[in-house]
């Protein structure tokens, strides 16, 4: 079982934190958005604080990447 690193998990916030003020920018309803975005602010930092205790193999760690860029850009 591949298990993602610290380093690759803080290249997936990053990404996450880049389409994060992508989706803000051209949001037309601010409390709508803070809604869909709020589960994806919400799981980086529980799977940035847990990854060391807890580690989640790649292919979770990519489908949870994956779903947090659909709620993001809707």
């Amino acid at each position: 079982m591949k298990i993602f690193t610290q380093k690759q998990l803080v290249i997936m916030v990053s990404i996450w934190l880049v389409f994060l003020i992508i989706s803000g920018i051209g949001a037309e309803e601010f409390d709508t958005w803070c809604l869909e975005v709020f589960p994806v602010v919400l799981a980086s930092a529980i799977l940035f604080y847990t990854n060391k205790k807890f580690p989640l193999p790649r292919f979770v760690m990519i489908w949870i990447f994956i779903h947090g860029l659909v709620l993001m850009l809707g």
